[in-house]
């Protein structure tokens, strides 16, 4: 985790909120954008199908990211008194996309063809 907040510069107890509380106490949201692609110029064309993948890991603006919930043991006088805890945290999410290309031959002959009947 500390790998991601590096790439993403946040510092937990360096980075206030709107409301001047440390990122450690408000939470923040962070973001892994993972893109792929199979095609590379001039070199896809000769068969070289080698994956490759770029990696974004960015900080999105939040207040805050907190959850609240019921504690799991309550009191003894539960109908009247409860425990609601109030959980603070980090939120990641991954976002993938991307393309795969082949070669087609029903796609280069229509390229040729439509090439000579501009030419």
């Amino acid at each position: 985790m500390w790998k991601l907040l590096e790439l993403a510069g946040v510092d937990l107890d360096g980075d206030l909120n709107v409301d001047g509380e440390p990122r450690r106490e408000s939470g923040t949201l962070i973001e892994v954008q993972v893109e792929y692609n199979n095609l590379h110029p001039f070199s896809s064309t000769f068969g070289n199908k080698d994956i490759g993948y770029v990696y974004r890991v960015v900080e999105r603006p939040v207040e805050e990211m907190k959850t609240e919930m019921f504690a799991q043991k309550q009191p003894p006088e539960f109908p009247k008194k409860r425990i609601l805890e109030n959980r603070h945290g980090l939120y990641v999410r991954v976002r993938v996309s991307g393309t795969f290309g082949f070669f087609n031959v029903v796609y280069l002959l229509i390229m040729i063809t439509t090439s000579l009947t501009l030419l």
